[in-house]
């Protein structure tokens, strides 16, 4: 536990402004003005299906709004948590109250969407395995079986070590759909390998070959066949050449379009299965 420290940062008088209110506001006297409110989309209304199915007071955050000439008040911002709701059947929710003139609730609603601090993803995940997520604690241990971490936190270009990965989606999603053994097997084959251990590179560091673009072509490819994870996979990833790889997937993706890594997959997949077809050809010989 911390508490608020202040240090470093430069005193700012508050402007003039009358104090919000926070209170249990009718669901049914909140209205949406379509002036400057977003229609609700296909993808809105999945979202407030899926806040109302999951509702949990611990999440919940109270809704921002103004009162209206005729008495209700006007959602500034919350409109699906409004409606999420109404949809459990309660009516009524928590609300801070502000007073602001059309013009000023059209202003809020831009700024509280465009100066939202998004938590970087080395955040969530430390919340996830700090609630015992199970996918997450699932996720670092395929990645620590490696011998790597999967960073709870993210540090600067110069501090970065060999061995730390930051690929959350990625690694999470891999876990998720029975492809652990690859996570683990692709990553210790980077952490054996020359490469994965170098202290210099492009970013001064080993980092190159822990970056994303590698790590979203070398693990995926190796998913796709239970047999490249028998390889000597330290060996077979020596003797790829990473910069010149990626110089040349960024040339097919301009090309063809997609991603430099889903173009960098194609060109792995063709050099394990060389590999895999040398292995066994000196197993024939």
């Amino acid at each position: 536990m911390r508490e608020i420290d202040l240090a470093g940062f430069t005193s700012c008088a508050l402007q003039d402004q009358q104090a919000p209110q926070l209170m249990w506001v009718a669901v049914a006297d909140l209205v949406i003005d379509e002036t400057y409110q977003r229609a609700l989309t296909n993808s809105g209304r999945k979202m407030i299906q899926t806040i109302a199915e999951g509702w949990d007071w611990t999440r919940y955050q109270p809704i921002l709004i103004a009162t209206t000439l005729d008495g209700r008040f006007a959602v500034v911002d919350g409109q699906h948590r409004a409606h999420a709701a109404a949809l459990c059947g309660l009516t009524s929710i928590l609300a801070m109250v502000v007073p602001m003139t059309p013009r000023q609730q059209a202003q809020a609603f831009t700024a509280v969407n465009t100066v939202r601090i998004k938590p970087p993803p080395s955040a969530l995940f430390r919340a996830r395995l700090a609630a015992g997520d199970p996918g997450a604690l699932a996720a670092r241990d395929a990645v620590a079986a490696a011998g790597c971490v999967l960073m709870t936190y993210n540090p600067s270009a110069s501090q970065r070590q060999p061995g730390q990965v930051f690929v959350y989606a990625l690694v999470q999603a891999m876990v998720a759909n029975g492809e652990g053994a690859a996570v683990t097997a692709g990553l210790r084959a980077i952490r054996d390998s020359a490469q994965g251990n170098e202290k210099s590179g492009q970013y001064g560091y080993g980092n190159r070959v822990y970056d994303a673009t590698v790590l979203r072509s070398w693990l995926p490819a190796l998913a796709t066949n239970q047999v490249f994870l028998s390889l000597d996979l330290a060996a077979v990833f020596d003797t790829i050449d990473w910069d010149d790889e990626r110089v040349r997937a960024t040339t097919w993706a301009r090309r063809d379009g997609g991603s430099v890594a889903a173009a960098m997959k194609v060109r792995i997949i063709g050099i394990l299965r060389a590999a895999r077809d040398d292995a066994r050809g000196r197993v024939a010989a």
